[in-house]
């Protein structure tokens, strides 16, 4: 899974939005649907690295990708034995519902940098 962003003018935190996402795996992601893209996400539910398609209430949720690091989780799908932080993402080419959907847990989040010279 990976997403690319064009981070020209942007700050350690910005940079990760929808409007500066450039191309994603997933075919839905930019249809305007979402109720969260942010890296610092929803703090009081421990969540960061957020890209959340829906809030129905926990066994709707779904998205495409999200960082749980609370040990406090409100919602079962994030209620897991797994060490914190867990890194969740949408194993499908569109959002996934994190209760009963094709969810993928990876061991690390990645970001990478490069640049262009002028």
């Amino acid at each position: 899974m990976g997403l690319k962003f064009n981070g020209v003018r942007s700050n350690h935190l910005n940079w990760f939005s929808r409007s500066r996402l450039l191309s994603a795996p997933y075919v839905d992601m930019c249809d305007g649907n979402r109720t969260c893209f942010s890296a610092s996400g929803h703090g009081l539910l421990g969540r960061q690295w957020f890209v959340n398609k829906m809030y129905t209430g926990c066994t709707e949720d779904s998205g495409w990708m999200v960082t749980t690091y609370s040990s406090n989780a409100s919602c079962d799908w994030e209620s897991t034995q797994i060490a914190k932080p867990e890194f969740m993402y949408s194993k499908r080419n569109t959002s996934t519902v994190w209760n009963t959907g094709d969810v993928g847990k990876a061991s690390m989040l990645a970001i990478f940098v490069s640049t262009i010279d002028d």
